[in-house]
């Protein structure tokens, strides 16, 4: 029952990261081939973001057809029982970059794989709860909630760190299924600028089924791009565009 980071997952008797990771997509591909024939997994994200140390992963994923990681999100930083990683260096402007063997280190071909970031923005932590969907989601998943928020104070040894905590500041990930209005409003806000002054033109949101509680900030979130002729891709039509991949990759 002792955790492991999957940067750090070696094997467990003779059950290897390459079984580990393969497991997991041959699953995706069993529940989703009988309704998409040309479904392919090919992208990853690390359970808790936890890509780091990514040359073992990164070299399994290649054997086995992955051609995209999207673990990495601008100024994140945990090191506690669930999470190991360290992505300060990431500038909020790279929307995507090539990677080889380390998914902070840029390539200027295109032979390797494609790091697509979690667009984020600093934030008080306090200020996620002020969102109705998260709230909802909380306790629609209390379990998983606290055991997180417990990991990430269980250094702190007083009351007061524990609540200062919550106040201090940490990179939040654009959330489709959590976001209130409010809070699209500012990050699309953020892209806009980006966008103009820097060029800046892929941004990726992030999202978890079991936490979707509500769509009208969904609804409202989509008719803000609407009218602004802002487009959604896939995952799998950004690599389309970027490695060309042909429909039977994806």
């Amino acid at each position: 029952n002792n955790l492991c980071i999957l940067g750090e997952f070696e094997k467990i008797q003779n059950y290897t990261l390459n079984d580990l990771v393969s497991e997991g997509k041959q699953t995706l591909a069993n529940l989703f081939n009988s309704i998409n024939a040309n479904y392919k997994c090919h992208t990853l994200r690390a359970g808790y973001y936890n890509i780091q140390p990514s040359k073992n992963i990164l070299s399994v994923m290649k054997k086995l057809g992955f051609v995209c990681d999207s673990s990495v999100y601008p100024g994140g930083h945990e090191d506690n029982i669930l999470c190991r990683y360290d992505y300060r260096s990431v500038d909020l402007n790279d929307d995507f970059w090539f990677i080889h063997d380390d998914v902070l280190i840029k390539q200027k071909d295109a032979t390797g794989m494609i790091e697509l970031p979690i667009f984020a923005l600093p934030s008080i932590r306090l200020r996620k709860f002020f969102s109705l969907n998260r709230i909802k989601s909380l306790m629609m998943n209390k379990n998983s909630a606290f055991s997180g928020i417990s990991s990430k104070t269980a250094a702190k040894k007083t009351w007061y760190s524990k609540v200062s905590y919550l106040f201090e500041n940490e990179p939040l990930t654009w959330d489709f299924c959590l976001f209130s209005d409010k809070m699209h409003k500012k990050y699309l806000r953020e892209c806009l600028k980006l966008n103009n002054e820097f060029g800046r033109s892929t941004f990726t949101m992030i999202g978890h089924p079991k936490n979707f509680s509500g769509s009208e900030s969904l609804k409202y979130l989509i008719s803000k791009l609407q009218k602004l002729n802002i487009a959604f891709l896939t995952i799998s039509e950004f690599c389309d565009q970027k490695l060309g991949i042909s429909d039977q990759e994806k």
